[in-house]
């Protein structure tokens, strides 16, 4: 389901920000390196050759993965609080008494030997909303419909940015490639 969809996202975006916390953190302590008091300055300048001597870059390097590191922290952690969001905005469940009676009108059938079968067609029209009766369940179907399609963008958005970063021939699914999976995912 698609809550089940965000939990899992919430919990991809938790590992990936902690990476990214530790990274923006390792970077940080490399920029800071370069400056400071004399004790330190000759400490960096001893640190800054060794680095220079295993193929490091210089301080600019370091300050753009810093950069980096920052902005894609921020960008995950903002992804983590609106998936965060979402999950607690999640409306109610629906009553089973209405649930009940809505499936008893129109999406269960009788069948030979009493008991119930629910048509597909009945079915449809109670998770659409379409035989609601009372103005309480149709406000709760507005409102979940809303919160889905808030749900899909947001899964939609974070899976087409992790697609666009690998090659689009590869394939990720047997028969599938990773330009179909995205072709895909636009559309749902």
């Amino acid at each position: 389901t698609l809550d089940a969809m965000l939990r899992v996202t919430r919990d991809r975006l938790v590992t990936s920000s902690n990476r990214l916390r530790r990274a923006r953190s390792n970077w940080d302590w490399a920029v800071r390196v370069y400056s400071g008091g004399p004790i330190r300055r000759a400490f960096s300048k001893a640190f800054r050759t060794v680095l220079r001597w295993i193929g490091r870059g210089s301080l600019e390097d370091d300050r753009r993965y810093l950069g980096m590191a920052e902005a894609a922290y921020v960008r995950e952690v903002s992804r983590l609080g609106r998936v965060q969001e979402l999950l607690l905005s999640r409306p109610n469940e629906l009553k089973g008494a209405s649930l009940l009676g809505a499936l008893e009108s129109g999406g269960i059938s009788k069948d030979v030997y009493g008991g119930g079968v629910v048509k597909p067609k009945g079915a449809q029209e109670v998770l659409l909303g379409e035989i609601m009766s009372s103005n309480e369940e149709k406000s709760w179907s507005k409102e979940v419909k809303r919160w889905t399609l808030d749900a899909r963008a947001f899964v939609r958005e974070v899976t087409a940015d992790v697609f666009q970063t690998v090659d689009s021939d590869k394939k990720c699914m047997p028969g599938v490639t990773v330009g179909g999976a995205l072709e895909l995912v636009e559309r749902w």
